[in-house]
């Protein structure tokens, strides 16, 4: 047992977080095209607590989150609101420095491909067959890259797809690695590398990777000699249209102040020391490491989570939000 009385603190990707030009466009093209669940959204975050978590000064977002069959994971999609918020550059490559695409496995792929062009996709690739499976790509209406797998044995519920995995194009394979081992307490497991360059178009790729476990997501960690990569956009701010960041959580407020305090807040540059807190409910903190990639650390507990995203909104959720909403927070 550590000092603080906390023997082993577990953490896992809980959410990846996409900037988007159009909420609610964007929200029905990922429920047509995958069958997400949808658990609400917010108008909430627009004063203070936003300002203090997320470290930019004025900002405002509208906020929605989509499931699939896991209740401890959501899609959060933030429309952010008075602040500049760049595109995806029209020659970006998935090779270019930031967080490069999204994983989903799907019962079927065929089905999911068709969708995605009725509903106005940007691109959508033919399939190609890696390890005896098929794979495709489809990029979203703001150009979001997402990875697409054929995979119905793996996919359980009634939720047509699963979120899988999350992947970075970096300069410094290294020292990303540590952050995330050191601050995030995240393991490698190269056991769950695929080559994916077939799939990406990339060819003659010279590069280190490196797989990082999640638990619900895999983490690719990719440093490329060849092709060069383009550097990040400016700061890679988090309201930057596309992939944003991923969010880590744990089992227990006992685990987060353990956590944030002896591993987050020493390797790590969190917005502000302390996390924003509502007693052993919910606590909440955003970071930066020195290239710019932001990282959300988090833990709510069932009944706040059921509110922000991790359930349905129906009943008493709904009217909690709704307070939350006139209010602001």
């Amino acid at each position: 047992m550590s000092r603080q009385g906390v023997a082993k603190v577990n953490t896992y990707v809980c959410q990846i977080a996409l900037s988007v030009a159009d909420l609610e466009r964007t929200v029905k093209f990922y429920r047509s095209v995958f069958g997400f669940f949808d658990a609400g959204g917010t108008t909430s975050f627009r004063k203070k607590i936003p300002e203090y978590v997320q470290g930019i000064k004025g900002l405002a977002s509208n906020t929605h989150w989509l499931q699939d069959n896991d209740k401890k994971f959501q899609l959060e999609f933030f429309q952010f609101r008075n602040v500049a918020k760049p595109p995806i550059p029209d020659d970006w490559k998935p090779y270019d420095i930031g967080m490069t695409r999204f994983a989903v496995e799907v019962k079927d792929l065929d089905q999911t491909l068709a969708k995605a062009k009725q509903h106005f996709a940007r691109s959508v690739s033919e399939p190609v067959l890696i390890e005896d499976k098929r794979y495709a790509t489809i990029r979203d209406i703001d150009g979001v890259l997402i990875e697409v797998k054929e995979s119905p044995e793996t996919v359980n519920g009634s939720c047509p797809t699963k979120v899988v995995g999350v992947a970075y194009s970096v300069q410094d394979l290294e020292k990303f690695l540590s952050n995330m081992e050191k601050g995030l307490l995240l393991k490698k497991n190269q056991s769950l590398f695929v080559d994916k360059h077939p799939l990406l178009g990339i060819k003659n790729a010279q590069c280190k990777v490196e797989i990082l476990d999640g638990h619900k997501c895999w983490i690719e960690v990719s440093q490329y000699v060849s092709p060069t990569p383009k550097p990040s956009r400016d700061g890679m701010l988090l309201t930057d249209i596309g992939l944003s960041h991923i969010a880590v959580s744990c089992g227990s407020a006992e685990e987060f102040g353990e956590w944030y305090n002896e591993h987050v807040v020493k390797v790590l540059r969190p917005n502000n020391l302390k996390p924003m807190k509502t007693g052993n409910l919910n606590m909440l903190m955003y970071s930066k490491d020195q290239w710019g990639f932001v990282y959300e650390t988090i833990y709510m507990s069932k009944v706040i989570g059921k509110v922000f995203g991790f359930d349905e909104q129906r009943g008493w959720r709904k009217v909690a939000i709704k307070i939350c909403d006139i209010v602001g927070l």
